[in-house]
């Protein structure tokens, strides 16, 4: 299995969320999801984020980002500034940009083209982690946190890792019983809220503010596409709403944690 994979097929806890398949699954190895334990060798190291990094995506499915560089500080930053819009789905007039182009256009384009430069490889990612109709969400929490962690590939890294998550929503959840009282936008944030599986909003707070927000509206409209009129109690505003003002910060409080730590 490539690298990006995680060995152990531990199926997600909310998998009863997604359609069963008819073949019987085969023994599953549980992911030990506990914070691992920090040899004092790691206190004297030259590089503390990597040992960092497994640390942090055994409690939250990510990585860590480089605490060396102060990317902690600089990810709770972020955060604070999307946060503090109030979970608002539009906002006030962008600014303006280079040759008078509004901010927002050029941003949009470019997390268009980030997001078709990935597809193939989330695809590719989320079908390795796949078992008939199952998708092993656990797996790719943490897979999309080492790939986060890993410097040598720029900022886009974060892009890269949210669109391996967000497929796997995708994919895990247009199947569901949509028909039942929830809609895909409930099973995520059920995922995500209330068991703090918080892959996804990690990925957020670590890029640029604009650009954070513009892939956070794009992806719920694409669950609001795929929920194809189904009713339930969370709403295309509500989930962005909860992203900015519960998620997000939820995220940011487990970087300055793990910042604390080092």
């Amino acid at each position: 299995m490539p690298v990006e994979s995680v060995g152990a097929n531990n199926f997600s806890k909310l998998a009863t969320a997604q359609p069963k398949y008819s073949k019987a699954a085969a023994p599953q190895t549980p992911v030990n999801t506990a914070p691992a334990a920090k040899p004092e060798a790691n206190k004297k190291s030259k590089t503390p984020y990597v040992a960092g990094a497994i640390a942090l995506a055994a409690i939250a499915g990510v990585g860590i980002y480089g605490h060396k560089q102060g990317w902690f500080k600089k990810a709770a930053k972020q955060a604070e500034n999307i946060i503090s819009d109030g979970g608002k789905a539009g906002g006030a007039v962008q600014p303006k940009g280079k040759n008078n182009t509004p901010v927002a256009s050029s941003i949009e384009k470019k997390i268009a083209n980030l997001k078709a430069k990935f597809k193939s490889d989330a695809d590719r990612v989320v079908n390795e982690n796949r078992k008939g109709t199952m998708i092993d969400l656990e797996a790719l929490d943490e897979a999309a946190g080492r790939k986060s962690a890993d410097l040598t590939l720029g900022a886009d890294r974060f892009h890269q890792a949210a669109s391996w998550i967000e497929t796997a929503y995708v994919e895990a959840y247009k199947t569901a019983d949509l028909k039942g009282g929830k809609n895909m936008f409930d099973y995520i944030a059920e995922r995500i809220g209330d068991h703090q599986r918080l892959g996804l909003p990690t990925m957020y707070v670590q890029m640029p503010k604009e650009e954070a927000e513009v892939r956070l509206m794009q992806f719920a409209k694409n669950i609001e596409a795929e929920n194809k009129g189904s009713k339930g109690k969370t709403t295309l505003e509500q989930f962005v709403k909860n992203m900015k003002e519960h998620y997000m910060p939820a995220a940011q409080k487990k970087i300055e944690e793990n910042n604390k730590k080092q």
